[in-house]
């Protein structure tokens, strides 16, 4: 299932230029449906809770009703590293989430930019990542090697808009 999950997202992201914004809801959360699939994409406003990095939150309904959220976490660097794994996540009352195994793309965005590498991650919320994700405010987050570090506001901002996501169709 994970596997099928993960292939769904890659797909969901190469397909992109096939979706349509077509609804701003409450929040700043975006609303988009893909005209080649029939899923329906919610996006939570990109929060850069940090001067070198943010995250958003997903939500992906499904043609045929299910549905899952995935967070976005994402960092720029001067140095390009392809093929690289690791998430790593601090919350502020001590808590630690590791994931090793978890891929990090690595994508070269601009030449005017003194950090032109784009680094993100994927993370797919099972209930269990969904409980941690909104009670708890993150602190910081390493991407691979790059570590973020997170400004109060926007990182306790974050934790609502992954409660609002939940309830949205």
């Amino acid at each position: 299932m994970k596997t099928k999950l993960l292939f769904f997202l890659a797909f969901s992201m190469l397909m992109s230029g096939c979706s349509k914004q077509d609804a701003t809801l409450p929040g700043g959360f975006t609303r988009t449906h893909d005209d080649m699939t029939g899923d329906i994409t919610i996006t939570s406003p990109l929060m850069m809770p940090s001067m070198n990095g943010g995250m958003e939150i997903n939500k992906v309904i499904l043609e045929s009703g299910s549905s899952f959220m995935y967070i976005m976490f994402q960092t720029n660097s001067s140095s390009p590293h392809y093929g690289e794994v690791g998430l790593i996540v601090l919350f502020e009352d001590g808590t630690r989430l590791e994931k090793p195994n978890l891929d990090v793309s690595c994508t070269y965005y601009s030449s005017s930019s003194n950090t032109p590498f784009n680094y993100r991650s994927y993370l797919i919320l099972d209930d269990e990542l969904y409980e941690l994700f909104s009670t708890k405010v993150m602190k910081k987050f390493r991407l691979y090697i790059y570590d973020v570090e997170l400004f109060a506001r926007p990182a306790e901002k974050f934790v609502d808009y992954v409660k609002q996501i939940k309830d949205m169709v």
